[in-house]
């Protein structure tokens, strides 16, 4: 029988952060939006840290702004204190869509707007095994887009796992094979977007929930 890992993954629209989202970050959160050139990023900082804050509050009975987060690897960001023992999570954004994963046991997840990419048969081939490089360009010309970036959230959601960059996962993979037991599941996206989630020694039993009012502060 197979052993398997439950992730919840929250999925949201950017909005305009309310006043009792923005209330929630800290003051190193706060002094970070204001680093932003273009109020447009920092509105959406304060919003992403926000939803974060309140959808992780929620699933440690914790409130948002009493959270406390250090960073781990090489990049990913964890809880710190209590509730580091008892939730492990990941964000990504991409276009106008967050995604926050949530589990008990550390979690991967990546989320990719469609986009034109010059020069499309060269990148699907430096970055991908020449099998699923192949089969990404047997794609239709409309499909193809999204056969790529299906298998690039997998990968950059094994990448964020452990805190790595993609090429680091790459040149491993490429030295030592798959030999590590990571296991990925597409995310039920919006039209336009791909998503994948991984997770390791197990296989991930995903479910997804978009952000809404019976979580606001």
């Amino acid at each position: 029988m197979s052993i398997t890992q439950r992730v919840t993954v929250w999925l949201a629209w950017r909005v305009a952060p309310s006043a009792p989202l923005v209330a929630t970050l800290s003051p190193d959160e706060h002094a970070r939006a204001h680093r932003y050139r273009d109020p447009a990023d920092a509105d959406a900082f304060r919003w992403a840290r926000g939803v974060q804050r309140v959808i992780l509050g929620a699933h440690l009975g914790a409130a948002p702004e009493a959270l406390r987060f250090v960073q781990q690897g090489d990049s990913k960001p964890a809880l710190a204190g209590k509730g580091g023992g008892q939730c492990e999570y990941n964000a990504s954004h991409s276009g106008d869509l967050l995604a926050i994963a949530v589990s008990d046991k550390p979690v991967g997840v990546d989320i990719e707007q469609h986009r034109p990419m010059p020069a499309f048969a060269k990148v699907t081939r430096r970055v991908f095994a020449a099998e699923a490089a192949e089969r990404i360009l047997a794609e239709p010309d409309a499909h193809r887009a999204e056969a790529f970036f299906a298998e690039w959230t997998a990968l950059e959601a094994h990448a964020k796992l452990h805190g790595h960059g993609v090429w680091r996962i790459l040149a491993e993979r490429e030295r030592h094979g798959a030999a590590e037991r990571v296991q990925t599941a597409p995310l039920a996206t919006p039209a336009g977007y791909s998503g994948g989630v991984a997770v390791a020694g197990a296989e991930p039993a995903v479910s997804v929930r978009w952000w809404g009012s019976e979580i606001l502060p």
